[in-house]
């Protein structure tokens, strides 16, 4: 597994001043994974189809991570070990993140537990990766109709009143026939 680490660190730290300040949790995540460490002023360069975390290095960034929120991956996942003021200012970026509608979540704590989250995290992207690339249908007449306050929309009604499609399988044929109300 290869996860990017958009590293985060106050402008008075270099690259290597920041790996070796938090050689802990990296070393545990390089037992784990295949880590990358990104400065973030290359997050733009960055693919959308690999896995991202957002390493908080110190505090003071807050307005750096807000300049680049557009690029920021989704959702984002704020990674903060607690060294140089990180966790404080993930909480900060969290809250503001939140405040525009955005998820976020603050990974923090014993490395044990950060690195099974992460796997968690990893295999749910993997598999929201692999859903982009699918269709998929539904074969047989809906058994509910799911409305969604939010969005406003109906499945299985258009917003125009129209009932969408239902597919049926005719046996023996192994065509599909579709269904207009």
């Amino acid at each position: 597994m290869t996860i990017n680490l958009i590293t985060f660190a106050s402008l008075l730290h270099n690259q290597q001043t920041v790996y070796h300040a938090h050689q802990a949790i990296l070393s545990e995540l390089e037992k784990h994974f295949t880590v990358n460490l990104v400065d973030h002023t290359l997050i733009h360069s960055l693919p959308q189809n690999e896995f991202s975390v957002v390493f908080i290095a110190t505090g003071g960034v807050e307005r750096l991570v807000m300049q680049a929120f557009e690029s920021l991956p989704r959702p984002t996942l704020l990674l903060a070990d607690g060294m140089q003021n990180s966790l404080a200012a993930s909480l900060e970026i969290s809250s503001w993140l939140r405040a525009r509608g955005l998820k976020s979540e603050i990974l923090h704590g014993e490395a044990p537990a950060i690195i099974r989250r992460i796997q968690v995290l990893y295999a749910n992207f993997q598999a929201q990766q692999a859903l982009k690339e699918v269709r998929v249908g539904v074969i047989g007449p809906p058994l509910f109709l799911a409305h969604c306050q939010q969005c406003r929309l109906f499945v299985g009604q258009t917003s125009l009143g129209n009932t969408i499609c239902g597919y049926t399988h005719r046996k023996g044929t192994g065509k599909l026939r579709s269904h207009h109300r």
